[in-house]
């Protein structure tokens, strides 16, 4: 009785693959570095909570004062 064999030979080569990065170069760096950040995403998280705290929401407050705008209670 014939079987059928699950594992073939591989008779083709994979050719290097050649990539063209001087137009995104500065992307390529940026991955790079998100990517060996991936140990410290809980970090770079409530980094961005800091900073959203502290410059986002109190700016409409700031901004309010500085140009004497009528605020309605």
């Amino acid at each position: 009785m014939a079987t059928l064999k699950t594992i073939a030979p591989a008779t083709w080569t994979i050719a290097p693959e050649q990539t063209n990065n001087t137009s995104l170069n500065l992307w390529s760096k940026f991955n790079t570095f998100a990517d060996s950040q991936k140990a410290n995403h809980t970090l770079w998280f409530f980094i961005v909570l800091m900073v959203h705290g502290v410059f986002f929401l109190p700016l409409p407050a700031v901004l309010m004062f500085y140009f004497n705008a009528p605020v309605g209670v």
